[in-house]
């Protein structure tokens, strides 16, 4: 992790609190895991994240590079803002959903659960469960379109039992916070 005034890189730990202008950098054979509200974003490696903006109820991130994928429990209570090169997506809904920035700076968004909105200046599209969107080009003039839908589903239905794990165990840790425990 990079804060914005420190001259060196911070090892991320359990607990770690981010703050605007730090910057995730997941090593190679490494991930990690950011939990925002009923939300979180499994980060694989190689990819790099910045939390650009945080206020009250409200955060705005950066994908530069890398795959994280976004599971949202139930629906959160917080506005997030996940921008990539290209488009910005707004993970509201409950599901499972994976954004991908290439070398190639395209982006790429998969719905395996739920549905997701994705923006750009010139309007907005939904990704449905199964679709797959790839969007390239600059942020202020993309280009973005349904390419595929999925073809191997027995790594989405993978992915939908970890969902379904992670889940129980967030509104299992939720429930202990809510209460005292």
């Amino acid at each position: 992790m990079n804060h914005p005034d420190a001259r060196a890189q911070t090892p991320g730990v359990v607990g770690l609190t981010l703050f605007a202008g730090d910057r995730l950098a997941v090593a190679s054979g490494a991930r990690a895991d950011v939990q925002l509200d009923n939300r979180v974003l499994r980060l694989a490696a190689h990819t790099e994240l910045r939390l650009v903006r945080e206020e009250s109820g409200s955060y705005q991130m950066a994908l530069d590079k890398g795959s994280p994928t976004c599971h949202v429990v139930e629906a959160p209570a917080t506005t997030f803002d996940l921008s990539t090169p290209s488009v910005s997506l707004k993970p509201e809904a409950p599901g499972v959903h994976r954004i991908a920035v290439t070398g190639a700076r395209e982006s790429q968004i998969s719905v395996h659960q739920g549905h997701i909105q994705v923006f750009s200046p010139q309007g907005s599209e939904w990704v449905l469960p199964g679709q797959k969107m790839v969007a390239r080009g600059p942020a202020d003039n993309p280009e973005f379109k349904i390419v595929s839908a999925f073809r191997n589903w027995p790594r989405v239905l993978a992915a939908a039992t970890i969902s379904v794990s992670l889940a129980a165990s967030i509104a299992a840790g939720n429930a202990r916070s809510r209460h005292g425990r």
